[in-house]
């Protein structure tokens, strides 16, 4: 598949809106996307000396070092979970192999909701399920079976879409919002896992105006990484273009 370079833009909101822009504001925000666009083979070349880095240290160990195996498997698994799919695939499937190898349950499971992300971010639910489904949630820390929660909840409310039948549709978004429940339950209130869930789950369920106060305290409370603010800003244009607000949907979009 290639290097996949995520990007939160709304290209067509993009093509349609420019023009309509006043030019002092449409001017700064461009000038802002295009040094990303011209910094995005820095960023690249960043990333692939850190895989490479990760990849030497893996080849250093020797075989009884599981739990370092493991270690360096999910540094891997993070570098290319946004970046290349199948590397990101080949190592959560390292992350299981290496788990049962040391027979620990908690690590089992962490091992598959991780598959389980890869899995469900590339649409492939039956896939998401069978992987979550052999995940042994009783074992799972805390902040693991948050995930697992929120996974599940993800592929519902994606297959719902997908399925475009107003009858499962509503079958899937209330399994969907089950699972945000159980989600946001494990989650402390103000976390960042309660903030996003609880928002996510209001767009989700188009309560447009609670989904962007959720939203918004996350960016106000939180130092986010690069895909946290991707993952939220996309959001919160989503939301300001579904509310007809062309300019604040642009700037969450570029930003």
């Amino acid at each position: 598949n290639g290097i996949v370079l995520r990007s939160c833009l709304l290209s067509g909101l993009l093509v349609l809106s420019i023009e309509s822009w006043s030019m002092n504001h449409s001017d700064s925000l461009i000038q802002v996307l295009t040094e990303a666009i011209e910094n995005k083979d820095v960023s690249v070349r960043l990333r692939l000396d850190r895989i490479e880095k990760l990849k030497a240290k893996l080849r250093s160990l020797n075989g009884n070092s599981q739990d370092r195996y493991f270690e360096l498997h999910n540094a891997l698994y993070h570098e290319y979970k946004t970046f290349i799919y199948d590397s990101a695939f080949a190592y959560a499937q390292k992350l299981i192999e290496t788990s049962h190898r040391l027979g620990d349950k908690s690590k089992i499971g962490y091992s598959r909701v991780k598959l389980g992300f890869i899995l469900i971010s590339s649409g492939m639910f039956k896939e998401t399920f069978d992987s979550l489904a052999a995940a042994p949630v009783s074992y799972m820390a805390d902040t693991t079976r948050v995930e697992y929660y929120s996974i599940m909840a993800r592929a519902y409310y994606d297959l719902g879409t997908y399925s475009n039948d107003r009858y499962y549709q509503s079958t899937y978004a209330a399994l969907a919002n089950l699972y945000m429940d159980s989600a946001k339950h494990l989650s402390k209130p103000d976390s960042y896992d309660y903030l996003y869930l609880s928002g996510l789950q209001n767009l989700k369920n188009n309560r447009l105006q609670e989904a962007m106060s959720y939203l918004k305290q996350v960016l106000k409370k939180f130092t986010l990484t690069a895909q946290k603010q991707a993952v939220n800003d996309h959001n919160l244009s989503y939301i300001y273009n579904s509310l007809v607000e062309t300019d604040r949907a642009i700037e969450f979009m570029v930003y």
